[in-house]
């Protein structure tokens, strides 16, 4: 059985996604309210974005609300493993979602 945001909603509060973000200097620290996987780091160039905008980014995760583990998108339907599926309570689409987020923050802290 894969746990989503409406059995959360049903029995207590929405699911928040919340980054949070502190710059010291050019190092850019972003906290994320999931399990934010290593390879979608790696795979989404996260780290080559901020040095193009002459930032160092640390990536935390399990900082306020959580929304489960957050992969690269393509393995949501090819893995059969249980924490791709089960373990990411918001669905498909989220690795994307947080990855634009966090280079639209990567981009507002250089202006």
């Amino acid at each position: 059985m894969e746990i989503r945001d409406w059995v959360f909603s049903a029995v207590s509060q929405p699911l928040q996604g919340e980054l949070s973000v502190v710059s010291i200097g050019d190092v850019l620290l972003i906290g994320t309210p999931c399990d934010f996987s290593g390879e979608l780091f790696v795979e989404s160039g996260l780290s080559e974005f901020a040095s193009s905008h002459n930032k160092k980014l640390i990536i935390t995760s399990f900082n306020g609300g959580y929304t489960g583990y957050i992969t690269y998108d393509k393995h949501y339907d090819t893995q059969s493993r249980d924490e791709v599926r089960i373990m990411n309570w918001v669905g498909p689409y989220f690795g994307s979602y947080y990855t634009d987020m966090i280079e639209k923050v990567i981009v507002r802290s250089w202006e």
